[in-house]
């Protein structure tokens, strides 16, 4: 499932390049691949609305197991949550893209905001509800699914949000190495490997030009073979 966040990105862009060039509250980043924009249990004293490239949220269990929660792209929001509720970073962020541009939002610079823009604490609401039902969605898809299942759940959404049609079906416009896939899956490495070989044998997927590219019936663009 992907979550139209357009509207919202339309109301804040024009807004926060204002505020940032008044550094009003709100500061324009860039960061590079594998920089942290935030870190787990860190004070959440901001949060980020990414303009440009991609962020990979993830947790870390107290045993040091690794989950990646959600690769986020531009007109996203990251670190709001904890930000609204004064508490410690859920989640880390860093940069999943080799060039990352993100608006650093402070409290001040969100009070102005919506000082300026009233309608956007509805926007800023609505993008909450849909990350909320989103992440129920998957915990309940994932009580449900083995890891070959919600492997393919996984590229599904990838493909949903971040494909591009192609002559051969549905490129995944990335690059995802198996242990990133591991991590979005939360299983173990040599597993979804396997998996991985399963389904590019049964021809669900192909690789092309590093790209994982989903076979047109595996998105529903065609009946299965």
């Amino acid at each position: 499932m992907e979550i139209d966040r357009d509207s919202l990105a339309d109301t804040l862009e024009a807004t926060l390049e204002a505020l940032a060039q008044r550094a009003a509250g709100v500061s324009r980043r860039r960061y590079g691949r594998g920089e942290r924009l935030c870190c787990q249990d860190d004070p959440a004293g901001c949060f980020f609305f990414l303009y440009a490239g991609r962020v990979r949220t993830f947790v870390l269990s107290p045993n040091g197991r690794e989950k990646t929660l959600l690769i986020a792209g531009a007109g996203d929001l990251v670190g709001d949550v904890p930000f609204y509720l004064g508490c410690p970073h859920l989640e880390s962020a860093e940069a999943f893209s080799a060039e990352v541009e993100a608006y650093q939002i402070e409290g001040t610079g969100l009070e102005e905001l919506l000082d300026r823009q009233p309608s956007l604490a509805r926007a800023l609401l609505a993008n909450l509800a849909a990350r909320v039902r989103l992440f129920t969605e998957e915990l309940i898809s994932q009580s449900f699914e083995d890891v070959r299942g919600q492997l393919q759940l996984v590229l599904l959404q990838l493909a949903g949000k971040y494909g591009r049609v192609t002559y051969a079906g549905v490129a995944i416009d990335m690059r995802l190495t198996h242990e990133e896939l591991a991590k979005l899956v939360g299983a173990n490495r040599a597993t979804v490997s396997a998996c991985l070989s399963q389904l590019q044998h049964e021809g669900f997927y192909r690789m092309i030009d590093q790209r994982i590219v989903l076979a047109p019936w595996a998105v529903g663009q065609l009946p299965p073979p």
